[in-house]
């Protein structure tokens, strides 16, 4: 409808100003009324003075309804927060209860006792405590939740038994002695596990730990020389020691007779690791070590002649593991030496040898005798190794007829030797990782008419392009000879991978899926059963 304005009540004289037809149906508008809502806002033009005061009029009602909607709103936030405040206290009372009928509540102490040692099995007790969240590891965390749990926790000497101590800190701050000596009495006369770290003064160390050590089941020493000399001048209280590991940067003997280790009767875990030339002081004539009994050596870092390390290793008569880590020798396996006498170690199990660059494989390792040997991993501990002598453990295995089940030449780059002679030795064998190592073809002839290592099931080897038909005709052949059985008895080469020289590295299997030999081998697969293959392609020019 047209509503006509009147002269002098608007500045634009006959002009005439559409209105909402509700402006005429009723006095005042509702504030939930549509039309109120749709209610244009003039801005080109003043309004007259009837719809200026209709307009003042719902204004004013709707301060009213703001103001009561404020009220309300502030009431059920009232209501909302003191909702909450008796949630809160209700789910804290709850908790309380729940914890008052929790199953650990019904646990007897024994068995609760034994939850903690399994919770705290791998946690060692730092003396002094120098990191600042030490109280949330076990056990001093189970001394915090109750007087129940603290109790138990203190009274369980299995908490309490291994210690892990640090030298610099306890010179400069002498208030943890009591704390360490605390620790080391709640653990009873049970066997402890424990951790030197020293730094400065090995007096105030001693003066704590040797009342213990007569009940010092694992020790590890990371240590000085001085700590070391002060060490083995103390009188043989190593009577339960069973492992030893020393990390140190050289040794220094004391003047005297050294009789530490003469009751160590239960020693045979011996860890030699980062020294200068520790090997040649523990074969001094006055230090009695128990080499005769060890049944696992692990040398890490030594720096040695390789009479030493004969010597050393002739003693060793009940080794079961041996493991030699990144060793440097100043004696080098070569044909001029004069061949030592032999090492017998009728007990060797698993033999472990990652030679220094600058050298090779030891000479004693010529005179080495392991006749029940079912594990051998030796290799190069990085890129750098011009070679690494295959024909002198090859001579091993041929001279000690060992049973060998796993091999593993770790090397990073080419061996240019045919680990064949190896091969030819170690008629049980199941398992050969040897990636970067050769596979010629009169190898891989012998091992397709089972002539070598007839029940191999994983491989892992490196062969030339020209020969790639020869070396898919022995998974073949071997396959074959698995045909009807169960798929979980296919054992015969089930786990496959081969590096292949290649001139050409456009022709990677990988970009071309329809690669003659990735076509042959899935032939193979889909005709055999599928076993797991691993292919790779090298450009030998690259």
């Amino acid at each position: 409808m047209i509503v006509p304005v009147l002269p002098g009540e608007n500045s634009c004289v006959n002009q005439e100003i559409p209105l909402p037809p509700s402006f005429l149906r009723c006095p005042l508008l509702q504030l939930d009324d549509p039309e109120f809502i749709r209610l244009p806002i003039p801005n080109d033009h003043v309004l007259p003075p009837v719809e200026q005061f209709q307009i003042h009029e719902v204004l004013s009602r709707a301060q009213d309804q703001l103001a009561t909607l404020d009220l309300d709103i502030a009431r059920a936030k009232a209501i909302y927060d003191a909702l909450l405040t008796k949630r809160e206290k209700l789910r804290s009372r709850m908790e309380r209860l729940q914890a008052m009928v929790a199953p650990q509540k019904s646990l007897p102490d024994e068995i609760l006792a034994e939850i903690f040692v399994l919770a705290a099995s791998r946690a060692a007790i730092a003396i002094p405590p120098i990191l600042t969240h030490y109280r949330d590891i076990c056990p001093w965390i189970l001394t915090r939740v109750c007087s129940r749990w603290r109790l138990v926790a203190l009274n369980e000497p299995r908490l309490w038994t291994r210690v892990q101590f640090s030298g610099f800190y306890m010179d400069t701050n002498p208030k943890p002695m009591p704390a360490a000596e605390e620790v080391l009495r709640r653990g009873g006369r049970l066997l402890v596990e424990l951790t030197v770290h020293e730094r400065a003064s090995a007096k105030l160390f001693l003066s704590i730990i040797v009342p213990h050590l007569n009940r010092v089941k694992t020790l590890r020493l990371d240590v000085s020389a001085p700590f070391m000399t002060d060490f083995l001048s103390l009188p043989p209280v190593l009577c339960a020691l069973e492992e030893i590991t020393v990390n140190t940067s050289d040794i220094g003997l004391p003047s005297t007779s050294c009789r530490i280790f003469e009751g160590a009767h239960s020693l045979c875990h011996f860890t030699l690791g980062r020294p200068s030339n520790l090997v040649g002081a523990l074969r001094f004539p006055h230090l009695c070590f128990p080499w005769n009994q060890l049944t696992s050596l692990v040398f890490e870092h030594v720096f040695f002649d390789s009479s030493t390390f004969h010597k050393v290793l002739s003693q060793c008569t009940e080794l079961v593991t041996l493991t030699v880590v990144k060793i440097t020798v100043n004696d080098f396996d070569t044909e001029g030496l004069d061949k030592p006498d032999t090492i017998f170690l009728p007990h060797l199990e698993s033999l472990e040898l990652l030679v220094h660059p600058v050298g090779q494989v030891p000479s004693a390792l010529r005179s080495l005798v392991v006749p029940v040997l079912s594990r051998l991993s030796f290799g190069a501990d990085y890129w750098g190794l011009d070679n690494v002598n295959l024909f002198a453990i090859a001579d091993m295995l041929h001279r000690s007829s060992s049973p060998l089940i796993d091999l593993q030449i770790m090397v990073y780059h080419n061996v240019e030797e045919d680990i064949g002679p190896i091969l030819e030795c170690c008629p049980r064998l199941l398992y050969l990782r040897a990636p970067m190592s050769y596979l010629e073809l009169p190898t891989i002839q012998k091992i397709t008419h089972r002539e070598w290592v007839p029940n191999i099931e994983v491989l892992r080897c490196r062969i030339h392009h020209h020969i790639v038909d020869a070396f898919l005709d022995m998974l073949e052949t071997k396959w074959e000879g698995e045909i009807g059985l169960p798929e979980a008895d296919r054992r015969l080469m089930s786990d496959v991978g081969f590096f292949v020289d290649g001139p050409d590295e456009a022709e990677q299997p990988s970009d071309r899926p329809n690669h003659p030999l990735i076509s042959r081998l899935n032939r193979i697969q889909e005709r055999l059963g599928r076993r797991r293959v691993e292919v790779y392609w090298i450009n030998e020019t690259a």
